[in-house]
């Protein structure tokens, strides 16, 4: 038997609102890396500087930790080769 909670999780799991927040607070962090830099450019995040800035602080924001090199190559890696998945500002 599938409890009422456990349909609930599904169904928020598979919602859309689970992308456009995430949409939201990633256009956030980007902002934040941006006017963080020294360029105050969106276009910088698309540089690996700026990746990392903003790989940083989303490991900042939703893990309270710094990431390690480990996890900055493999954010990195992955923001380089899906660029339609990081379309800063």
């Amino acid at each position: 038997m599938v409890s009422a909670a456990t349909k609930r999780s599904l169904a928020t799991a598979n919602s859309g609102i689970k992308l456009t927040q995430s949409r939201i607070v990633a256009g956030k962090l980007s902002n934040r890396a941006a006017s963080e830099s020294v360029s105050s450019d969106h276009m910088w995040l698309n540089t690996p500087p700026g990746r990392r800035a903003f790989v940083s602080l989303a490991f900042e924001h939703f893990l309270t930790r710094l990431p390690t090199e480990s996890d900055l190559a493999v954010c990195e890696s992955f923001l380089t080769n899906h660029p339609q998945n990081f379309r800063p500002g």
